[in-house]
């Protein structure tokens, strides 16, 4: 018993030390000990799988400062450290998207570790979202298979209570006829087998045969197409196409203008319904006289348009090149060069194309190909306006025109065949001056550089309510922005701290009508995601009254949909800021739904 009662007093002399012990390296972590950050990689799925053989990159700017493999658990360490920094972590492991910390919700910026001298840093969680992809096979009657023909996806993209179509990556049929288009995030595709492509020559294709524009499953209109919804890590097969010739006739007729508007002038046939993509059934340059023919083109319905520029919706993943862009005949290597490129979320840019010389012109009709050629078509055309004016700052000091940016009209409603007319700043006296050629008809908002400062707008006197711009048929001149120098600020904490979930503060405007009319840049919604304590900071916001809420993470992408945001108004928090306010402001969590 005695022996039994010694052995008892030694185990907890031994337990006691080694708790001293363990106590002592943990506070050597937080001191004399080479700093360290260990976490785990999992799928961004709701079972969170750990992701083994995933690389983790730790980065200080474009430095890299270490870099781990993920074990069979999916964990990280990053050892013998030099502190202190502000460090960024990503993963990347192929057959999936590269995930950051703290970079879920667009609008996000990924969040930073901030290491001190001798800091242990655990529990960093990174998420991957696995890719998906389509595939499947072109075949002609009785199963012989066609190869070398792409076979494009076109993704659609709500926003705002719209649907728009943006133009995806493609691939070409191997021998056996089968394509596969791999890389793809959850979306809804639609599946393009373009049209076959024309006689070079011009010459009369009457009676000819030709393969015809198809769309999954079929159908030979992008109306009759059947979407695809793809999920994260989908792989779709069996996306096949049954391809017969149709007969073929040539589209012919000229476009009304002046000769000098004419020259080298480009013509694009389009499918109907597909006018927003700046892709084209056929493409072709006007003659001398004004004269266009596009051969071989199969039965359907289509747009003519005329013009010297074309913009559309690409996937930012795709690499759309020039061998799959509009290229006009005739017109040297390059015809159509990219002029201006803008992100818009989700995962797409919009994208202008277009021809240097001459003014900027459009014209456009309709056209039904059934039984024979199409001929004496009458393309009226029309100079698109300039829209001109002068920038100043609201305290009268100097406008220096280079670092301010350029000044560019975006489509209230996203209207991508608007494009991104913009132009650049010329300084003149204390103010700087504009002038945007080739601007379409519609409704736009106007936008000075990449911050949002346009205190004040008007044209010929009149103020452009919410900076709205209507542009139509005739010039616009003396615009008159006034700047503001100072923005405002937001920060606050969470009602009540949130726990383990993740979660994003949002600031839209708490008038309705600025929703969804709002153009690309959607320059008064703000996002950040609050701290381990619930604190969040919401900068560079302009004046005006403000819808402040928390909502998970996985719901905080849907900013853009009108419907969202009226159901996270009614536990939003309002707050009005003036120009380079600060307030702060406690906000709560919307309930899931």
């Amino acid at each position: 018993m005695a022996h039994t009662g010694i052995s008892r007093v030694r185990r907890l002399h031994l337990a006691l030390g080694l708790a001293l012990l363990a106590s002592s390296i943990g506070l050597a972590s937080q001191g004399a000990t080479s700093p360290s950050i260990n976490g785990i990689v999992v799928g961004d799925g709701a079972n969170g799988q750990p992701i083994a053989g995933a690389t983790v990159v730790l980065a200080s700017g474009s430095r890299t400062l270490s870099t781990a493999t993920t074990d069979s658990d999916g964990r990280f360490t990053f050892r013998d450290l030099t502190a202190p920094c502000s460090c960024t972590v990503r993963a990347s492991k192929p057959g999936f998207f590269d995930g950051r910390l703290g970079e879920g919700a667009e609008g996000s910026a990924p969040t930073r570790v901030e290491l001190a001298v001798g800091q242990h840093i655990s529990g960093i969680t990174l998420k991957l979202t696995a890719t998906a992809s389509i595939s499947g096979r072109v075949a002609a009657p009785g199963g012989l298979p066609i190869a070398k023909v792409p076979v494009r996806l076109i993704m659609r993209v709500s926003n705002a209570e719209r649907t728009y179509l943006v133009a995806g990556p493609a691939a070409s049929t191997n021998d056996l006829g089968e394509y596969t288009i791999g890389g793809l995030r959850a979306a809804e595709y639609l599946v393009q087998l373009p049209a076959g492509q024309r006689d070079p020559a011009g010459r009369s294709t009457t009676g000819t045969k030709s393969q015809p524009e198809m769309f999954y499953p079929n159908a030979p209109t992008i109306q009759e197409a059947a979407p695809l919804t793809v999920s994260a890590g989908d792989n779709r097969r069996g996306i096949d196409f049954d391809v017969s010739a149709v007969s073929a006739f040539a589209v012919s007729g000229h476009v009304n203008g002046q000769s000098e508007d004419m020259n080298g002038l480009i013509v694009r046939l389009v499918g109907i319904g597909a006018e927003t993509l700046s892709s084209a059934i056929a493409t072709t340059t006007l003659d001398g006289s004004g004269q266009f023919r596009f051969p071989g083109i199969p039965p359907g319905a289509y747009s003519v348009i005329a013009s010297r520029s074309v913009s559309g919706l690409e996937d930012l993943s795709a690499l759309m090149t020039a061998s799959i862009m509009p290229r006009p005949l005739g017109a040297g290597g390059t015809g159509f060069v990219s002029v201006d490129a803008r992100s818009i979320s989700p995962g797409a840019q919009l994208r202008e194309w277009s021809l240097s010389n001459g003014r900027r012109m459009l014209g456009q009709t309709t056209v039904s190909v059934a039984d024979r050629d199409v001929q004496g078509i009458a393309v009226p055309l029309a100079t698109l306006a300039t829209v001109s004016g002068t920038i100043e700052w609201d305290d009268g000091s100097q406008v220096h025109a280079t670092t301010i940016g350029a000044v560019r009209l975006e489509s209230v409603v996203g209207d991508p065949t608007l494009g991104l007319p913009r132009a650049g700043l010329a300084t003149v006296g204390s103010k700087a001056s504009f002038k945007i050629e080739g601007v379409r008809s519609g409704e736009y908002v106007l936008r000075v550089g990449e911050r949002p400062r346009v205190k004040s707008a008007q044209a010929d006197g009149r103020d452009l309510l919410g900076d709205l711009l209507t542009v139509g048929n005739t010039d616009i001149a003396n615009v008159r922005v006034v700047l503001s120098p100072t923005l405002g600020q937001l920060t606050g904490s969470l009602s009540p701290v949130p726990g383990d979930e993740r979660f994003m503060v949002i600031a839209f405007p708490a008038d309705p009508s600025g929703w969804s009319r709002r153009g690309w840049s959607a320059d008064r919604v703000r996002l950040a995601q609050p701290s381990a304590t619930g604190a969040f900071r919401l900068t560079d916001m302009p004046a005006g009254a403000y819808n402040v809420v928390a909502v998970r993470e996985s719901d905080s992408g849907r900013w853009r949909d009108d419907a969202f945001l009226r159901r996270v108004s009614a536990f939003a928090t309002c707050v009005s800021l003036g120009w380079g306010d600060a307030s702060a402001i406690q906000v709560r969590v919307a309930p899931k739904g």
